[in-house]
């Protein structure tokens, strides 16, 4: 610990004189920490602590032992700070490097040492190789060993229909994650190019997106029952949708109920059952037909009477 104002330097020089310079006072201990692990061509950050501001003149030592890990010789820290972080570039590597270095500052030394892993490597798989527009689909990324640190990659769809998340993150000890994907509704078919990106490389799957199928007819057996009595509805596509597609059915009223939903799975057209329930007045129901994901559809509306009394 140097004295502040109360401690000098004396310098003398033949024939020149002796100078008195003032020692700036502080303590010149310090700690230095760096990432237990990273992956080869990552930046290491390296934090540096000091007991006392830094001042005009106040630098590190550096020493790096590893190839791998790339550290100036001598570092400046900005003047009056107490913590200080340097970004040391790493190179890539191909099997796991030691990156040890040591740190002079004053009369104190410090050793650290970071792990420089290569990056492993990665397979993207989609849960359907075809959606339509609107549906959903899961990503998998899978790496071909486990993650030795909490590791995010970059996912993303260059200019498809797809809504997916900026990052996906492979946890400690863990080969793979995954992440939903929201496709957006489409006129015509369209093809997903879906990409995780980790570390300059690059992995790729392929989604294919097309239009729902429209509705071609949607009919009631009949158009008014008495209450009690069954209707028969009948959709048709135009044509055989290429996928199974279900279309979700509602009813408007309580008087009638319908099936939650209605699966196409081999041919263009499918039968469902109104249950209608007994009324005390003439009442209506709107019975809709909605394909896939949409909001709009198709209504057909179905009275429904009382029983008359009998004379």
């Amino acid at each position: 610990w140097i004295n502040p104002g109360k401690t000098f330097l004396y310098a003398a020089t033949f024939g020149r004189g002796i100078w008195r310079i003032p020692l700036v006072g502080g303590s010149l201990d310090f700690n230095m920490s760096a990432p237990l692990r990273v992956y080869g061509g990552q930046y290491a950050a390296i934090r540096f602590t000091f007991d006392s501001p830094t001042t005009v003149g106040s630098h590190l030592s550096m020493r790096s032992y590893s190839p791998d890990l790339i550290i100036p010789d001598v570092l400046t820290p900005p003047i009056g700070v107490t913590s200080w972080t340097y970004y040391a570039q790493t190179r890539a590597v191909s099997a796991i490097a030691g990156g040890s270095m040591r740190a002079y500052y004053g009369l104190g030394t410090r050793t650290a040492i970071t792990l420089i892993y290569p990056y492993p490597t990665v397979t993207l798989t989609l849960s359907k190789p075809a959606i339509y527009g609107g549906e959903n689909v899961n990503a998998t990324v899978r790496f071909a060993t486990a993650a030795p640190f909490d590791t995010g990659l970059l996912l993303y769809d260059n200019a498809g229909p797809l809504i997916t998340p900026s990052t996906v993150t492979v946890l400690t000890g863990t080969t793979s994650a995954q992440a939903q994907l929201t496709s957006l509704p489409v006129v015509s078919a369209s093809t997903a190019t879906v990409t995780a990106f980790l570390g300059g490389n690059t992995t790729t799957a392929t989604l294919a997106i097309e239009p729902y199928p429209l509705i071609g007819t949607f009919t009631l057996s009949r158009n008014w029952v008495y209450g009690g009595e069954p209707v028969y509805g009948t959709i048709a596509f135009a044509n055989t949708p290429v996928r199974p597609l279900s279309v979700r059915l509602s009813s408007s009223g309580s008087a009638a109920s319908v099936p939650a939903a209605l699966t196409f799975k081999d041919g263009p057209s499918g039968a469902f059952t109104v249950t209608t329930r007994s009324v005390l007045a003439g009442t209506w129901v709107d019975i809709t037909a909605r394909v896939g994901t949409l909001a709009s559809g198709i209504s057909r509306r179905l009275s429904i009477l009382p029983y008359p009394v009998p004379t």
